[in-house]
């Protein structure tokens, strides 16, 4: 059926293997990239995540004169109005949801004046929300990054009770 041609022959081992060294070549080079692209689309997901606390905080700030009392029913909206599940943000990184008023959270809703949390190792894909204590203020949203580093450009500041 098949019939080869006189002098005609197949790939010799060297050109095989000159192929397999360069597809080796490409894979070390494209497979990092790929980590980098999905970090950025998990550090997207953050700023979307800190757009729906902006809603949220704007939503609810005109309602509440005191920090605590804003800072309480943030978190309880963010973390569902106490239903399972019902968090309406999710740490890309992490994979968890809710709120409290310290780091380690997906959302953490702090009555402060310090302008960042203290380390960088639990801010990874975290939102940081600085209330004043007291209306009329700035409500201060940053979210964070893969390396537990505020986003460039990234925060988001919301007037309460002006």
């Amino acid at each position: 059926m098949f019939k080869r041609l006189k002098g005609q022959r197949g790939f010799t081992l060297i050109e095989l293997m000159i192929v397999i060294a360069v597809i080796a070549i490409l894979a070390t080079v494209l497979i990092p990239r790929s980590g980098l692209v999905q970090d950025s689309a998990k550090e997207a997901g953050v700023e979307v995540n800190a757009r729906i606390v902006q809603g949220l905080t704007e939503g609810m700030s005109h309602r509440y004169t005191a920090g605590d009392t804003l800072r309480t029913a943030l978190i309880s909206k963010i973390n569902g109005g106490g239903a399972a599940s019902a968090s309406p943000v999710q740490n890309p990184f992490t994979l968890k949801t809710g709120a409290a008023a310290t780091l380690p959270a997906t959302v953490a809703v702090v009555v402060s004046a310090s302008a960042a949390p203290a380390t960088a190792a639990t801010n990874k894909g975290s939102i940081w929300v600085q209330v004043a204590d007291g209306a009329p203020a700035n409500i201060t949203i940053t979210p964070y990054d893969r390396n537990g580093m505020a986003i460039a450009g990234g925060a988001i500041t919301v007037k309460w009770g002006s």
